[in-house]
């Protein structure tokens, strides 16, 4: 059962605005697990719970660039798909971070690895790297 004891049902369906949600629709909202489709080309395939992001899953954008991580009411969906809490990114460049995000920067510990193989393991603040590292 889903969201106030409606069945969940898996769902194909198209939207007026060329987006696609595909998986488990409880109500009249995703719920359970799924995967939506913008018409821009960004995508998030994970946990949703009344029709918000919440909980594992993976956002991807056109250029290729990944991310990995949890999400809480919708913490992607919200002013450009934000990141938020313990995730990963896979750049399109081949670039990778690791660690703690906050309002979509990365913030407190994490580990950036760099396509040349170098890499910095440390604090970030407001997205920026703080301090040496190890």
């Amino acid at each position: 059962m889903g969201v106030s004891g409606a069945a969940t049902l898996e769902v194909e369906k198209a939207l007026p605005n060329g987006d696609i949600y595909c998986g488990e629709f409880a109500g009249n909202a995703p719920h359970g697990r799924g995967k939506y489709l913008w018409a821009d080309g960004c995508m998030y395939e994970g946990v949703w719970r009344r029709g918000k992001a919440a909980g594992k899953g993976k956002f991807s954008w056109p250029s290729g660039a990944t991310y990995e991580g949890s999400s809480r009411a919708g913490g992607w969906m919200v002013s450009g798909h934000r990141k938020h809490g313990y995730g990963s990114k896979s750049y399109a460049n081949g670039d990778f971070f690791e660690g703690q995000w906050r309002k979509n920067l990365q913030e407190g510990q994490g580990r950036d690895v760099w396509r040349n193989g170098n890499q910095y393991v440390g604090e970030w603040r407001s997205g920026v790297i703080c301090g040496r590292g190890c």
